[in-house]
């Protein structure tokens, strides 16, 4: 059982070492990240600082050359002597031990610079710096445009180290004074707070340095301690379960010894020697009642393969029956499709015949509807051919008193125009109005001809009439015979034409008012028709489902009996593999030695 010692012994170390090792390994890295940040929080306290200190001493300058502005405003001196003034308050001013102020204007002229006073008045815009910074440019930006709010970085030598090539970090403060467009700026070189920045990473290194020997020297510490404190575990925990172990052990014939187990541990490795106990005295007492049950069953087997095997005769015989009534089930089920196919033709007719009917009705509908307006019209017409043939008459009476007289001649004439115009307007709607009739208006449509071409007559007539006026009396004669026969053709003959019109158009109306009345019945007999067979093809699918149903139930109950056939010949196989685990129990049995 060494080898579940070495097991439990290498369970321990690995898990404490990774932990320990873990827990090194993040504090040296967290050592490390503190390090860095406190590095970058010196270094960002030191330039802001920075950043202030000039920034305050620019607005300082500028608050100087607020008051000399203010001393101008007020008259106390002219623009020039304030500026004078401002310039040399401006070049006195220092702070720390090497700052000092200069001023350029927004143009790049250097207007006052206490080092290189010889310089006033130059234009600088132009300088750069040994990077190639243009410097002025920069400054004027930053003051102007709040660029970078206000500072600008550069490279510049040190007053030591000029020609030397040697350059030195440098950061100005510029602002603005808008009243005379003075760019008022201050810098210093910043390589100091490299140099602070630098010395403070040495101290904070070193400390890291002592803190990670420290930690490393925890880990290993730790190591040893728990490789010592695992050995011990590891041993405390395998001898008992090696004892266990021993009580189960085989002999030399192969049979397993179940031995009670002696163990004083009061822990979970106890209690598992005392169930393992209790174990062997149930295993002992279940072997005792298998060997009884294993033959009862081998018993059992055979007479439960001898009800089996009847039933399975049984089973064979319900099969048959079963596969008869299916057979007649889905021939019914085909019989109802067939018949559920006929029905859909039957209902497809039906709807067609509606929708005709339907159809038909609306067209019924619309030649009442004809008739109607046929009818109506055609009592105007006669109404209107009254009033003119009336008229007409009037004015042939009249014509012909006044034909004696050879003075009203042209008006005579015009009248003559005007009649032949509203009678050759007549014989046209009368015309429309026999075309509208059909059949039944062809007799009148050759009477509204004849009036037509008469009216076109009648028009020629009085034309020749007004050319030769010479002939007026005779033709007024001719007139009157004319005018007198033809009113009497239209009292004779158009009138009973109308007559006859009339009449036709009152029984065209009655005919279609009964056409429709047959047509509106048929429709509604079509749709009661289509209405019963709807039914009846419901019925026919409720009859085919039901049928359809029937026949998957059969098959159903079929594929049960096959299935319960199958089943029963696996019990079968089942009772035979019985009878072979029953002897094969039997063997296991004898492998125990109680």
């Amino acid at each position: 059982m060494k080898k579940i010692k070495y097991k439990i012994l290498l369970t321990f170390l690995v898990t404490a070492s990774i932990f320990i090792i873990s827990t090194g390994v993040y504090s040296i890295f967290n050592l490390i990240n503190l390090n860095e940040m406190e590095v970058s929080t010196i270094s960002k306290l030191l330039s802001d600082d920075y950043d202030r200190m000039i920034k305050n001493q620019v607005q300082s300058a500028v608050n100087v050359l607020d008051t000399y502005y203010d001393f101008y405003k007020k008259g106390i001196m002219t623009e020039s002597q304030a500026q004078e003034w401002a310039k040399k308050v401006i070049k006195g001013l220092s702070y720390d031990e090497e700052g000092y102020f200069w001023i350029d204007d927004v143009n790049g002229i250097l207007i006052a610079h206490p080092m290189i006073p010889d310089k006033e008045g130059a234009n600088r815009i132009d300088i750069k710096d040994p990077n190639g910074t243009e410097l002025i440019k920069e400054l004027i930006s930053a003051a102007r445009d709040d660029k970078n709010f206000g500072y600008t970085n550069f490279m510049w030598e040190k007053p030591q180290n000029v020609g030397t090539g040697n350059l030195s970090p440098k950061r100005a403060y510029s602002q603005i004074f808008k009243p005379w467009n003075w760019v008022v700026s201050t810098g210093n070189y910043v390589d100091s707070i490299d140099v602070i920045v630098e010395e403070e990473k040495g101290k904070l290194r070193s400390n890291l340095l002592k803190n990670i020997i420290a930690i490393a020297g925890f880990v290993i510490s730790s190591l040893i301690v728990t490789t010592i404190v695992s050995m011990f575990l590891s041993r405390k925990i395998s001898d008992p379960i090696t004892e266990l172990v021993r009580a189960f052990e085989k002999d030399s014939d192969g049979k397993i010894m179940m031995q009670e187990i002696k163990s004083n541990s009061k822990d979970e490795i106890g209690a598992l020697a005392q169930t393992l106990n209790d174990m062997a005295m149930q295993v002992k007492g279940f072997i005792d009642g298998v060997a009884q049950v294993s033959q009862s069953v081998t018993d059992s087997s055979g007479l439960v393969e001898k009800n089996m095997t009847a039933l399975n005769g049984e089973i064979q015989k319900i099969s048959l029956a079963t596969e008869e009534i299916s057979a007649g089930m889905e021939e019914t089920a085909a019989s109802s499709e067939e018949m559920n196919a006929n029905a859909s033709e039957i209902v497809g007719s039906v709807e067609s015949i509606a929708s005709k009917s339907h159809e038909a009705l609306l067209s019924v509908k619309e030649i009442s509807e004809r008739a109607e307006n046929l009818k109506s019209n055609l009592n105007r017409a006669v109404e209107n051919g009254a009033s003119l043939l009336s008229q007409i008459k009037n004015n042939l009476d009249e014509s012909i008193e006044d034909s004696k007289s050879v003075i009203q001649i042209n008006e005579l004439t015009d009248a003559i125009m005007v009649i032949t115009g509203q009678t050759n307007l007549l014989a046209l709607n009368a015309a429309i109005e026999a075309a509208r009739a059909g059949e039944a208006g062809k007799g009148f449509a050759v009477v509204a001809e004849e009036i037509r071409t008469l009216a076109e007559d009648s028009k020629v007539t009085a034309e020749r009439i007004q050319s030769i006026i010479k002939t007026v009396v005779k033709a007024v004669d001719n007139l009157v015979i004319n005018s007198k026969e033809l009113l009497n053709f239209i009292e004779v003959n158009v009138v009973g034409d109308y007559d006859l019109m009339m009449g036709a158009s009152d029984e065209y109306s009655s005919d279609a008012n009964n056409l429709e009345t047959l047509v509106s019945d048929f429709s509604l007999l079509a749709e009661s028709l289509n209405s019963s067979i709807h039914n009846m093809m419901k019925a026919i699918d409720e009859i085919t489902a039901s049928t359809n149903e029937g026949a998957e139930n059969t098959n159903n109950i079929l594929q049960k009996v096959i299935l319960v056939t199958e089943k029963s010949d696996g019990l079968l196989d089942y009772v035979n593999e019985s009878n072979s685990y029953s002897e094969n129990l039997t063997d296991l049995i004898s492998k125990f030695k109680m």
